[in-house]
């Protein structure tokens, strides 16, 4: 029974189901002339984001590497990076646990690929994404399950930084829970395995904010090019929000489970389902496919150098 209900199937069961109350509920007609209408600029300005965040990861990761005395010729490190976040280490969402076998290939060639550089960008990009949902939460604040959203995330942030009591708090809860357990065990093992200190994590979840603007924006300006008005600030919250649900689910690349929230958040604001559903495809081509072609891509010129 237990294998029924587990955490792939209840979000698969919930997709489903949200498919099915669009169907019922949206005039697709009406939807399909808005995709028909759409403003292409838009679009170009979401491909130009898309060259930009990935971009702007090099001020953590670099600040990462220069904490650990790692030295690298500029070209080598520019690529390193973008391979490095492209190949799912570190997924967009930041949803699941490392590939091993990516990184023994890593190892094998490049020893400055340590668990503490993982562990460290792991975490805080984490954190920052976790940061930008309570603040755009408290921004945004209309419905009741963006106050939820606030206490959800600031308990997280809490328990990852030690606070003893939250943290004792979330151990609890984390005991009725096999999802929670994990993810528990996980954090607080990236938390004693790190080389770098809290304050130097800190540091990277102020370096990673202007990634998570830009990436965030790749949604507003999708709708945009859909004829859609949400604030920026709405959209940035459908971002991080999503993110952190598709980090906790620790499903690869959040791939469901955020893509489930993101759309729920959109038809709360009014966006039709078609729309919906077409801005987060989109999202997910800029956000997750092309990032990880082109950190494969690079991966393979990497690997093949002597």
């Amino acid at each position: 029974m237990r294998r029924i209900f587990n955490l792939n199937n209840v979000t698969l069961l919930i997709g489903l189901a949200l498919l099915i109350w669009l169907i019922s509920q949206y005039n697709f007609s009406a939807a399909i002339r808005q995709i028909e209408n759409a403003k292409p600029i838009f679009l170009i300005y979401a491909f130009i984001a898309f060259l930009v965040f990935p971009l702007l990861k090099f001020i953590p990761w670099y600040y990462v590497l220069h904490k650990l005395g790692i030295k690298l010729r500029r070209t080598i490190n520019l690529l390193t990076m973008y391979a490095f976040f492209g190949l799912a280490i570190i997924p967009a969402a930041a949803g699941q646990f490392v590939i091993l076998k990516d990184l023994e290939r890593f190892k094998k060639k490049y020893k400055y690929f340590s668990g503490n550089i993982i562990l460290s960008l792991t975490l805080s990009n984490f954190l920052s994404v976790s940061v930008m949902a309570l603040i755009t939460a408290v921004i945004v604040s209309k419905y009741v399950v963006y106050a939820i959203a606030v206490v959800a995330v600031a308990y997280a942030i809490a328990s990852i930084l030690g606070l003893r009591k939250t943290n004792d708090l979330m151990l609890e809860i984390s005991k009725k829970f096999r999802f929670l357990r994990r993810l528990v065990k996980y954090l607080e093992k990236m938390k004693s395995n790190s080389a770098l200190s809290q304050k130097d994590i800190l540091y990277e979840v102020l370096a990673f904010f202007p990634t998570i603007v830009v990436e965030g924006s790749l949604i507003f300006f999708i709708l945009l090019a859909f004829n859609q008005n949400i604030s920026f600030a709405m959209s940035l919250f459908i971002f991080s929000f999503s993110a952190v649900i598709g980090f906790i689910s620790m499903i690869p690349f959040g791939i469901g489970s955020m893509d489930a929230v993101a759309i729920t958040l959109l038809l709360a604001n009014g966006v039709p389902g078609v729309i919906s559903i077409s801005t987060v495809v989109i999202f997910r081509i800029f956000n997750t496919i092309l990032p990880t072609g082109t950190g494969y891509g690079i991966f393979a010129f990497l690997k093949d150098r002597k």
